[in-house]
């Protein structure tokens, strides 16, 4: 049971993670935490399963790097950002199994132009999330339903929108958004952003992982 759930959960950890987005010319330096609640609308999974998957998720941010981190009682599961680079890295703990899965800024770019050009619209609509005032967007990917998202300008770096593929034309920090799957929809909505010192050791990734493409993860977990 455990191991089809992180299965279902899969497409969502590997999807380019909503940071920092594009906010014009301009740079904007915020080193700090938001935390996100998760609830699952329109989904066709059982209320035990609904149960035993994340409840919240929380995005540190320093300088040009950022990290995603979600805890579950079946895992934990990591991203972390070099904006730099281009690169990023998904750490995946599971039951006492730790694996990597690296993708370089040529990975990124590839499954971003299997992904096609979204379509953003965006609209006069707003409403206050987590302290901040948010803009309404509607976006649609080239192949994908119409997702509501509410972003906030404030917040935003022009470099670091380079993985995502459904949300990489807003112009700020989503607070309000949604990821879906074939089996589900999880919808993020920030509760708190804090201005804080982040550690360093958030983005350090330790040598007890093995490092492992999608392909092999999927394997592994649907052993």
């Amino acid at each position: 049971m455990k191991k089809y759930l992180i299965l279902l959960m899969l497409p969502a950890f590997l999807l380019g993670s909503c940071s920092i987005f594009k906010s014009g010319t301009s740079e904007k330096s915020f080193e700090g935490k938001v935390k996100y609640d998760i609830t699952y609308p329109e989904s066709s999974i059982s209320e035990a399963q609904r149960q035993q998957l994340p409840s919240s998720i929380t995005l540190y941010l320093k300088g040009d790097k950022v990290m995603t981190e979600m805890i579950t009682g079946m895992f934990t599961r990591k991203t972390i950002k070099d904006v730099e680079q281009k690169k990023t890295t998904t750490l995946l703990e599971v039951m006492g199994q730790k694996y990597a899965i690296e993708k370089s800024e040529e990975e990124i770019k590839k499954q971003l132009e299997e992904k096609g050009e979204p379509e953003v619209n965006i609209t006069d609509e707003t409403k206050e999330i987590a302290g901040y005032t948010c803009q309404k967007a509607v976006v649609k990917p080239e192949n994908g339903d119409k997702n509501n998202v509410y972003f906030t300008s404030e917040i935003g770096s022009s470099k670091m929108n380079f993985d995502s593929p459904t949300y990489r034309k807003i112009n700020g920090l989503p607070l309000d958004y949604e990821m879906k799957t074939d089996m589900f929809t999880m919808k993020l909505t920030a509760t708190e952003v804090e201005k804080t010192d982040v550690s360093d050791d958030n983005f350090k990734i330790s040598d007890d992982y093995k490092k492992v493409s999608e392909e092999e993860l999927q394997n592994i977990l649907g052993q």
